[in-house]
């Protein structure tokens, strides 16, 4: 293991577009080569003969198009982390992607009208936004205008959906999810190994169940319209 970077990147495994891409993997960021492998490699165990792979750009994050339906997806990888955690050394979070849009203002509320609709009505939600690039709307503006179309109960602590969205710079990533939608663990490179195994990781992401998204900072919670939003990126601010 080293410090350094890879750079072996095959462009055969490249997404056509962020478009193309129904997950984002979030990776140790200095190993992007084995971390491409690692996807192709449990995609196709699962049944992907070709899933394509590229980043996105972003330190730590890649896209990927698989034609398996992402969502059985994750259940698979929490079964196979259940036995076999050593498999993942490189990738520490994957999530859905149910559609892209512009990153303008008026796509996103577009976005957000079509995806909502996988939150019921009797559903406790609440929104995460991923800032990953700068956004010159301001935040709890952004959020009040996104959390008035869905019409649906909020719980900041235990929701049933997780309306989350991913901020690039001109697309977004719109999901609904619940949160065993999201499969998260701590690579073995960052365990403590012991008798040349890794110890095991206890609670909840000990079985790549996704709380709520436990790798966001915390404390930069802000309630706007009844929703909660967590920051994330370089250019996040606190919210008053």
């Amino acid at each position: 293991m080293t410090g350094v970077p890879e750079t072996n990147m095959r462009p055969e495994r490249r997404t056509e577009s962020l478009e193309d891409a129904n997950l984002l993997v979030s990776i140790l960021w200095w190993a992007p080569g084995r971390a491409r492998r690692e996807i192709v490699g449990r995609l196709r165990a699962l049944g992907d003969a070709s899933p394509l792979v590229t980043p996105t750009g972003r330190w730590g994050l890649m896209v990927v198009r698989t034609s398996l339906d992402v969502r059985i997806v994750v259940r698979a990888l929490r079964e196979v982390a259940a036995t076999t955690p050593e498999v993942f050394r490189t990738t520490c979070k994957w999530v859905p992607v149910d559609l892209w849009t512009r990153g303008d203002f008026e796509a996103m509320r577009q976005g957000v009208s079509r995806v909502q609709v996988g939150i019921g009505p009797t559903e406790r939600w609440r929104m995460t936004l991923e800032k990953r690039a700068q956004v010159t709307m301001p935040t709890p503006a952004l959020i009040a205008a996104l959390a008035e179309l869905v019409h649906a109960p909020v719980d900041l602590t235990n929701p049933e959906k997780i309306l989350m969205i991913q901020l690039f710079p001109d697309r977004a990533a719109l999901s609904v999810l619940s949160p065993s939608d999201v499969f998260s663990i701590v690579p073995v490179p960052w365990l403590r190994l012991a008798r040349g195994r890794a110890a095991p990781v206890r609670g909840a992401r000990a079985a790549g169940v996704e709380p709520l998204s436990p790798d966001l900072p915390r404390g930069r919670e802000s309630h706007a319209n009844r929703t909660v939003a967590t920051e994330e990126g370089p250019d996040a601010a606190p919210v008053p």
